[in-house]
């Protein structure tokens, strides 16, 4: 017969008053995952842990929760859903961030946290199961837009998120292009690097109507740049109209704050990967595969194109 297992750290993000002074007493306590503690006690005071181990006595007033027989863990952490976004499925008015590819398959400039809803009931319930927070993001069409890392926590304010935006949210199957192709998907990514790649460099023909047509709106070409770029989603840098050489001077401080080491300047310019103290948004190996692989064939063909 299985022995039930309970996740009772939940308790520290879940008491009803933070300045609460809680003892869970004589549990099984893992600080990591290679530490145990058998027969231990947590202290948490002012919603944080304050004490920790096998002979810690109980403060007076505290209140106690009996952990024998039960297992206290650190918090986890659900990485990919729509955990206060999605309400009811079937009901369609429940539910906010599911795109489908028309009209457009490409909705990067959406952001989870406009539409999450820190008051779903699906949020105590994740609760029981030992959850504490979760990124929570947009699904349907090539682009669904940016997640947002969230906290369970009952007293947790429904817009004031650990980190948003989190990631951007791109798929790479069978649904993320009308045709259902998935080396299509990957043709119409390197498509929308390149024109944001292109919209960047040219923001003063884009809004002078003087570029190319592009295949995405102004705001997601921007929420792109930094997927792009390979630098944090939440720095946004002011766009602005500015003369070529404020241009270049501009584009070169793009490169530095993106960690790209930047080597030639003509015909045989290439630009490298980022370098490990800048660490990159969270994606898939693919979209980094296909940004690198736009931003070669670009440059490349940089003189040869005029927009």
């Amino acid at each position: 017969m299985m022995r039930a297992l309970a996740l009772i750290a939940v308790l520290a993000v879940a008491a009803p008053v933070a300045a609460d002074t809680i003892a869970i007493t004589g549990a099984t306590i893992y600080q990591r995952s290679d530490r145990k503690l058998d027969n231990a006690t947590i202290v948490i005071r002012d919603g944080q842990i304050a004490e920790l181990g096998a002979g810690v006595a109980v403060p007076a007033g505290a209140t106690r929760i009996d952990g024998k027989g039960k297992t206290v863990t650190a918090g986890l952490i659900e990485s990919a859903t729509q955990l206060g976004l999605i309400e009811v499925d079937a009901e369609e008015s429940g539910n906010d961030g599911r795109f489908g590819a028309q009209p457009t398959e490409i909705h990067a400039a959406y952001r989870a946290v406009d539409g999450y809803d820190g008051r779903s009931v699906g949020i105590p319930v994740a609760r029981t199961g030992g959850l504490t927070s979760a990124i929570t993001g947009p699904s349907g069409g090539l682009v669904a837009g940016q997640a947002a890392w969230v906290s369970l926590a009952d007293a947790a304010a429904p817009l004031a998120p650990i980190r948003a935006p989190a990631a951007m949210v791109i798929a790479l199957g069978r649904n993320a292009m009308p045709a259902g192709s998935r080396g299509q998907t990957v043709e119409r990514l390197r498509e929308l690097f390149d024109d944001v790649d292109a919209y960047r460099r040219n923001r003063a023909g884009f809004e002078r109507n003087a570029s190319r047509h592009l295949i995405a709106q102004r705001l997601d070409l921007e929420a792109l740049i930094p997927v792009l770029d390979g630098r944090d989603l939440r720095r946004r840098r002011r766009a602005r109209h500015a003369g070529p050489r404020q241009d270049r001077r501009r584009r070169g401080v793009e490169r530095r704050s993106a960690g790209a080491d930047v080597a030639g300047r003509g015909r045989g310019h290439r630009r490298r990967g980022p370098v490990a103290r800048h660490p990159p948004v969270p994606a898939a190996r693919p979209l980094q595969d296909a940004a690198q692989a736009v931003t070669a064939r670009t440059v490349g063909q940089r003189r040869r194109r005029r927009i």
